[in-house]
């Protein structure tokens, strides 16, 4: 994963479980060698991916903004990036 505001590879600090968190379980975090921006990556927990699924599920898109987009709640990992 490169770094948002110089485009360098970040550096894995490490994988940590979160305390107190129903909505997420994993911490990773990564800095940039170049610029020393942090960034956390949250992994979100299964209830949340149940959540986020049954939401799209739901979800009723009308005509005009039909527009193709990214769905990242189809995917099993999904992050909640926070920029230091």
């Amino acid at each position: 994963m490169n770094c948002w505001h110089c485009g360098t590879e970040l550096i894995w600090g490490g994988d940590h479980d979160t305390e107190d968190n129903e909505e997420y379980d994993i911490v990773t975090n990564l800095s940039c060698p170049n610029c020393h921006s942090a960034v956390d990556v949250y992994h979100p927990s299964e209830k949340l991916i149940k959540e986020y699924k049954k939401h799209e599920k739901n979800k009723k898109i009308s005509n005009w903004t039909n527009i193709p987009l990214l769905n990242v709640f189809d995917e099993l990992v999904m992050a909640k990036i926070i920029w230091w």
